[in-house]
């Protein structure tokens, strides 16, 4: 097991151990998601609320996808992260054995690797659907222009990730959508739409300020290390 998650419990049988009973926080993360994908027309991918790992801003990724409430997936991203083969095959065992899908990002080689449920694609790999198209699992794509939106509904991804929705730590300084422009951008998709970008504690309650009738949930990353961390 990789140092970054040595310290999650295994029982005596080598296995992990049953899942957490899910945190407050994360039970509001799970209520805001399910707020929003009810109004969602579109048949979604069977899951409204995505945890995006960050090794950096939750150390401790197995334990929140142990505490994770139902109709949750996993994202697995860190891209540069030492051994992150090892990782991403630990992180995928445990998000299948509490019944969450498991999308690896940008890397269809690892993603069939460790079997995971789907494939994420940068906004650089949506036109590049030769790379793609034969994987076995959903995909996604993160887009950010109405240019981006069309060319991944055109080229049949499952869903999308729109961003940013918020100002967000990760890209501080650069100019976010905000609620209208997120919900015409939004309109603009055939397939289901995911929120992404500064949702956190702080931010959940402005959720209700997109809408439309595609939008299937949201995306975070920060806001899965707890109520006081700074929103990605």
């Amino acid at each position: 097991m990789t140092d970054s998650l040595k310290n999650v419990p295994i029982n005596k049988n080598g296995h992990f151990n049953p899942p957490l009973k899910s945190p407050e926080y994360l039970l509001n993360l799970q209520l805001a998601a399910q707020k929003l994908a009810q109004s969602c027309s579109l048949e979604g991918p069977g899951f409204s609320l995505i945890m995006m790992t960050d090794l950096e801003t939750v150390k401790d990724p197995l334990s929140v996808i142990k505490a994770l409430p139902s109709g949750s997936a996993v994202l697995f991203r860190d891209y540069f992260a030492y051994k992150r083969i090892l990782i991403a095959k630990e992180l995928c065992s445990i998000s299948k054995q509490q019944k969450h899908p498991f999308i690896v990002a940008g890397d269809i080689s690892l993603a069939r690797q460790v079997r995971a449920d789907g494939l994420h694609l940068p906004s650089h790999l949506i036109a590049k659907k030769g790379y793609w198209q034969d994987f076995n699992g959903f995909i996604s794509a993160a887009c950010h222009t109405i240019g981006e939106v069309r060319q991944a509904c055109d080229n049949g991804v499952d869903f999308i990730l729109l961003s940013p929705l918020f100002p967000t730590a990760s890209h501080k300084g650069e100019p976010s959508l905000g609620p209208r422009q997120f919900s015409a951008l939004a309109a603009a998709s055939n397939v289901p739409v995911f929120a992404l970008g500064g949702i956190g504690p702080q931010t959940l309650n402005r959720l209700s300020e997109i809408s439309g009738k595609n939008i299937a949930g949201f995306a975070a990353i920060s806001a899965f290390k707890g109520p006081t961390s700074p929103t990605r």
